[in-house]
């Protein structure tokens, strides 16, 4: 089967444009990956978790955010990437009045993050 996909930032960023909630707002995945565009308001992100299966490559779209892994604050911007190791505590916050960014990792079941801050 082919999964082939050509996506650019600028069809990605169109995703979140019409967001009128934080959190995941479109997604797509081969036999392999997920990749997810997320979206939040300053001061909105992600609850600190453990992920113990997959790592996670976060690519910065739009904003600024803080990522917190294992208790060390790395603020990220458009165009700059981080990843975070399965089995690190992580969290985000979102610096900006509207921060985007790609998650992308290992195809799984799906999203287990349930709070929100």
């Amino acid at each position: 089967m082919n999964n082939t996909k050509v996506l650019f930032v600028p069809q990605l960023l169109e995703h979140g444009e019409s967001a009128v909630e934080n959190g995941p707002q479109w997604g797509t995945a081969t036999d392999d990956l997920n990749l997810t565009v997320l979206s939040w308001k300053n001061g909105q992100g992600v609850v600190e978790h453990v992920n113990n299966e997959l790592d996670v490559l976060w690519i910065a779209l739009e904003g600024t955010a803080e990522v917190n892994i294992n208790g060390e604050i790395f603020p990220i911007e458009q165009g700059g990437a981080i990843v975070i190791p399965r089995g690190a505590a992580r969290a985000l916050k979102s610096t900006s009045a509207d921060f985007k960014y790609i998650s992308i990792h290992k195809r799984r079941a799906g999203l287990q993050i349930e709070n929100r801050i």
